[in-house]
């Protein structure tokens, strides 16, 4: 679902997301998401070539967890394996934040009790 907060988050990092138009999840993730995306950014930073970076390719939910995947052009290693960490953690967090508002809540559920 494309919404304010993931339109504002497109906006903040535009090279990451040159080839995206939308993000597949419910608004309750957006913090999450931008936290990874700008740690992706700041990596982006740093390679002058505009086709040297990281480039979302598809941000979803799926099976209860974020799913979001990159094309990585240029990189070196050491950026490489930091931008999957980073990516690595988000995913894993997902299960434990609310689709709907973002709060905490069980990992074995999709949302919240008041969502």
């Amino acid at each position: 679902m494309i919404g304010t907060p993931y339109e504002e988050i497109m906006k903040k990092y535009p090279k990451l997301f040159s080839n995206l138009s939308y993000v597949e999840c419910d608004n309750g993730w957006a913090d999450l998401i931008d936290k990874v995306s700008r740690r992706i950014h700041l990596i982006n930073n740093s390679y002058e070539n505009k086709e040297d970076g990281v480039f979302a390719a598809q941000i979803k939910e799926k099976f209860g967890g974020l799913r979001y995947y990159v094309d990585i052009n240029g990189l070196l290693d050491h950026d490489r394996e930091q931008v999957r960490t980073f990516i690595s953690e988000a995913e894993k967090m997902s299960y434990s934040i609310c689709t709907g508002c973002g709060k905490t809540k069980d990992a074995k559920i999709k949302r919240c009790p008041n969502c």
